[in-house]
């Protein structure tokens, strides 16, 4: 008896097994890269992200580079983190991008609107990500070349004042 399981083990593990599913993931186009560097952009639209799992809050900016080269009108993200409580630091990315915009338009630098970012032709700084962020307790680790992007990390300067853009209807 115990000769016949054995037998009837060995002919399951030698056969192919078939295919658990045929379902085809559709993946966002993947990212155009960018070599690191100083370029024009306009800040097309700035979202508030709530990631409970990273118990972290922030502004997510879409920035579109201008330019005459092919970075032309490639969109890449930015991030700057909303502080849990009180007020933004003036120290902080937000509060350093903030006083940029302040000292461009002559305001007061404890007082810019988010939707000031869409006013203006920035100088920003994009940078490439190799390191992967990771929930809890886990190290981040070193991304493969091939999943690497770039990302705006700092606004530099204030190029210029945008044409007010038209509501499309």
């Amino acid at each position: 008896m115990s000769r016949e399981l054995d037998e009837a083990t060995i002919v399951l593990t030698t056969e192919a097994l078939p295919v658990v599913s045929d379902v085809e993931l559709e993946i966002d186009a993947a990212p155009v890269r960018v070599a690191p560097g100083n370029y024009a952009a306009e800040c097309l639209k700035v979202t508030k992200v709530d990631r409970r799992e990273w118990r972290r809050t922030y502004w997510q900016f879409r920035f579109r580079l201008r330019g005459i080269g092919p970075e032309n009108h490639i969109i890449l993200p930015g991030f700057v983190n909303i502080p849990r409580k009180g007020k933004v630091s003036a120290y902080s990315k937000l509060g350093r991008w903030a006083r940029i915009i302040a000292a461009y338009t002559g305001g007061r630098a404890d007082r810019v609107t988010m939707k000031a970012f869409g006013q203006f032709l920035f100088t920003v700084k994009v940078e490439t990500v190799t390191q992967a962020n990771s929930k809890g307790d886990k190290k981040p680790f070193t991304l493969p070349e091939a999943a690497q992007y770039e990302v705006v990390s700092e606004v530099l300067d204030i190029v210029g004042q945008l044409a007010p853009r038209s509501s499309a209807t």
